[in-house]
């Protein structure tokens, strides 16, 4: 009997254990699921909140980096107005709003001005000086250079192949056109032409200039800082049109430093010249401007495609054309002006 008590009492408390283990399961995968859940939940708040923070991160960094920039922009605007006023940027943009479309390619094209563009030969000059009387156009055709230039730099597959630099000089202007001024514009477009940020020599110079003096860079300094950075570049080019209009001591001046850059070993030939200016200059800069091989020259004239192209596009731009326009008429016009315009286009470059 007391076996069976014994027995009737295990078989209880093995049913009750099996009660409480049941419960004790079913609780334990509640709060599991319960503990997954809450998990998931807060692995997806991270996420979320990671993305968030992320776009907060790269707002900030864009922030701080139009923020750079425009320090940048705000030191350079600073720094070239130290180094120089003149602003040959403006001028050269005012000459090609008025030159005609087309005007000087015929010359852009001749295998003179290709060579001396793009060959190594060590025969070519690295001087090319254009030559033309008062309106033959030579402002005109050096900003066709100029902009020549520029399209063959910005196709250039390195950033920092090729630099183009320009000044234009002007006689109304020979207060301000000094030589540290002119040659100081050069170095601001030197400088902008740079895709990183302004040399660190610059820079540190512009702060440890005397604040209370307007005094700039001395010419010696401009010529240096010419020399360093044109060492950056697989090729440069400069580009004065006008010479002519500097005062001789200025052009003198000018000359020497010039000299200097297609003599500096340091830049082993990769400085080009282009110079436009009167004839009567033509004598003293194939004597004074230091190059192994004597200039390539050209002598600018009208060019009679071009004449008859302006020409034809104002009489097909004028509004009585249809009611005292014939053909005799329109023909005899082009002829007549062509014959008289004496190697001149003062009026060609207007509005293309």
């Amino acid at each position: 009997m007391q076996i069976e008590a014994d027995h009737k009492e295990l078989l209880d408390t093995i049913k009750g254990l099996e009660k409480f283990s049941g419960r004790a399961s079913q609780e334990l995968l509640q709060k599991s699921d319960d503990i997954s859940k809450a998990l998931q939940l807060f692995s997806n708040q991270v996420i979320a909140n990671s993305a968030r923070l992320k776009r907060i991160h790269d707002g900030v960094e864009e922030v701080q980096t139009a923020l750079k920039k425009r320090k940048l922009t705000d030191d350079f605007d600073q720094i070239k107005a130290w180094i120089s006023p003149l602003e040959p940027y403006k001028r050269h943009r005012d000459i090609l709003s008025k030159r005609f479309e087309g005007t000087g390619e015929w010359f852009l094209r001749t295998e003179e001005f290709r060579t001396w563009c793009k060959s190594d030969d060590q025969d070519v000059s690295q001087v090319f000086t254009c030559y033309g009387i008062p309106g033959a156009g030579k402002s005109v055709m050096a900003s066709g250079v100029i902009e020549k230039l520029l399209e063959g730099a910005k196709s250039n597959d390195s950033n920092t192949g090729v630099c183009v630099v320009y000044v234009y000089c002007d006689y109304n202007d020979a207060v301000h056109q000094i030589p540290t001024n002119i040659l100081g514009a050069l170095l601001n477009r030197v400088i902008a032409s740079l895709s990183s940020e302004i040399p660190e020599e610059i820079t540190k110079r512009y702060s440890n200039r005397d604040k209370k003096e307007k005094i700039t860079l001395e010419l010696k300094e401009v010529c240096g800082f010419l020399s360093n950075i044109f060492q950056s570049f697989r090729r440069s080019y400069i580009c004065i049109d006008a010479i002519d209009e500097c005062i001789d001591d200025c052009r003198k001046t000018l000359r020497q430093c010039l000299g200097s850059l297609l003599e500096d070993q340091n830049l082993n030939r990769s400085v080009r010249l282009f110079l436009t200016g009167r004839p009567h200059v033509k004598e003293y800069i194939e004597e004074n401007i230091p190059c192994p091989n004597l200039p390539t020259s050209s002598t600018l004239k009208a060019n009679a495609d071009d004449i008859r192209a302006y020409i034809l596009h104002e009489l097909d731009s004028d509004r009585y054309k249809r009611e005292c326009m014939n053909d005799n008429l329109r023909n005899n016009i082009i002829e007549r002006i062509g014959e008289s315009s004496g190697g001149m286009c003062v009026n060609l470059p207007i509005v293309p």
